[in-house]
């Protein structure tokens, strides 16, 4: 009978680790399920650790999926959470020195191949992305994953790239993302082949531009 019980419960947690570490769908665009105003005299962050939490105090069915969003302050997402696995709440991460604009941290990016595409219909202003997200494969290149590295973009006027190494060391870099598309064609010309090294950090510095081998001598 214990035999019966333990292998129950080892079948249900190796269940239980093989949803949670599973990927999610980039396709499934995220939205607000709950966009309100509350008194932060009230509640603090504390009180909402899941989507239920939110469920219990409104008194209701939300209808959500991973990656939503719970907005707590019309003034930009100065209290809004990101909807993670099972129901986690994470809170918009203070990126942008804690001006409010929403960000979306690696505990929901790391599930994610396509997260820009997620958020499409969502104004974000950082994102962390994994080392094989499309965007940093379009746009930078394909990142060896034993660097372990992680990205965090900003998608701003004047555009950075923040580099995460495994130990948490950054390295940001200012990006121009029309001329970064334009740098990812030429290096793959044949032309590249009679430009100097020197010279082509000439034209990398003037264009704003980065690529793998600027990432390769970082983690070196």
């Amino acid at each position: 009978m214990t035999i019966c019980i333990l292998e129950e419960y080892f079948n249900r947690l190796k269940k239980y680790h093989k949803n949670y570490n599973k990927m999610e769908d980039s396709h499934i665009l995220s939205k607000y399920v709950i966009e309100d105003d509350l008194y932060s005299c009230d509640y603090n962050d504390d009180d909402f650790k899941t989507i239920d939490d939110v469920q219990k105090m409104y008194g209701l069915k939300i209808k959500w999926k991973f990656g939503d969003l719970v907005s707590f302050s019309s003034y930009r997402d100065t209290w809004t959470y990101i909807v993670g696995k099972e129901g986690k709440l994470f809170i918009n991460p203070p990126y942008d020195g804690g001006a409010g604009y929403l960000c979306i941290p690696y505990d929901i990016t790391k599930y994610l191949k396509n997260s820009k595409y997620k958020y499409s219909c969502i104004d974000v202003l950082y994102m962390d992305m994994r080392h094989d997200d499309k965007f940093i494969i379009d746009n930078i290149g394909i990142i060896d994953s034993n660097l372990n590295l992680k990205f965090r973009v900003c998608f701003h006027d004047e555009s950075d790239v923040t580099i995460i190494s495994p130990n948490g060391d950054e390295s940001t870099f200012l990006v121009d993302f029309t001329n970064q598309i334009k740098w990812q064609e030429f290096i793959k010309c044949k032309n590249k082949i009679t430009e100097s090294e020197d010279s082509l950090i000439v034209v990398k510095s003037f264009m704003g531009t980065i690529d793998v081998n600027d990432i390769k001598n970082i983690k070196n």
